[in-house]
């Protein structure tokens, strides 16, 4: 959270400080409006929702038991790119294509009975790391924009999303949980191309330095959902996942 903390700060004080610029630059009245291309580049936080959570009900020792297994990745640095159209004053087309890399860990819960008390049960839980993923997320939107002065421009956009991830494992992969020993599950960890479609929804404001300048501030969120097949995952089968987040970025945009 304090590197998202740390991107909204470094924006504020910019449009701060280029808001007490010299009083004649203050004086111009930027036209905004005027170019309908942009190009853009942008950085920032990228805050990964939760990829799958799974509960698994089971018979060990004729008892019943139950395995549950949840999988997150960590937030981490995401930059990317867009290029957009307006075909009016407000409403446009943007196109935006983002990558980033981040570490992911996975936890297991299980409650087994006790083999030398079968009637009584114990929880066991273990957390899984080493293991990593690549996403690249592609955007479509319509984009509609209102000057809120001679240089603010407010945008909120919508449109489709599609997310393509290697999850794949490092070498500093650990494995250690009891299932395994006990022969309940043979867990097989391989490397999964996960490609998904779904929508995106964002807000951007931006602050023109000239009329062709811009720098901006964008939240965005999306979400898409799909399944991939895992062998020898209790039993074979395909687990629904889940592949999205929220954007916090900061960016620097051409207006031509």
């Amino acid at each position: 959270m304090y590197k998202i903390k740390f991107v909204i700060s470094f924006m504020i004080i910019l449009f701060i400080s280029l808001s007490i610029s010299a009083e004649e630059v203050f004086s111009r009245e930027y036209d905004i409006y005027k170019n309908r291309f942009f190009l853009s580049v942008r950085g920032g936080e990228f805050l990964p929702e939760e990829v799958y959570s799974i509960r698994t009900d089971l018979v060990v020792l004729n008892q019943p038991a139950w395995f549950e297994n949840t999988m997150n990745f960590k937030e981490s640095f995401i930059f990317g790119g867009s290029i957009g159209y307006f075909f009016t004053e407000n409403l446009g087309l943007r196109i935006d294509v983002d990558i980033c890399s981040t570490d992911g860990e996975s936890s297991f819960k299980a409650n087994l009975p006790n083999p030398l008390k079968p009637t009584e049960s114990a929880e066991v839980t273990t957390t899984v790391t080493g293991f990593a993923s690549n996403w690249t997320v592609a955007h479509a939107d319509l984009v509609y924009r209102k000057k809120l002065s001679s240089r603010l421009m407010f945008s909120i956009g919508a449109g489709a999303t599609g997310v393509f991830t290697d999850i794949y494992v490092l070498d500093n992969f650990t494995w250690d949980w009891i299932a395994n020993v006990l022969g309940l599950v043979d867990i097989q960890f391989e490397t999964y191309k996960v490609e998904a479609y779904s929508f995106n929804i964002y807000g951007e404001l931006q602050y023109y330095v000239d009329d062709d300048i811009s720098l901006s501030l964008e939240g965005r969120y999306f979400h898409s959902s799909t399944e991939i097949e895992v062998p020898d995952y209790i039993y074979n089968a395909k687990l629904p996942v889940d592949m999205g987040g929220v954007y916090i970025l900061a960016g620097l945009n051409l207006h031509l």
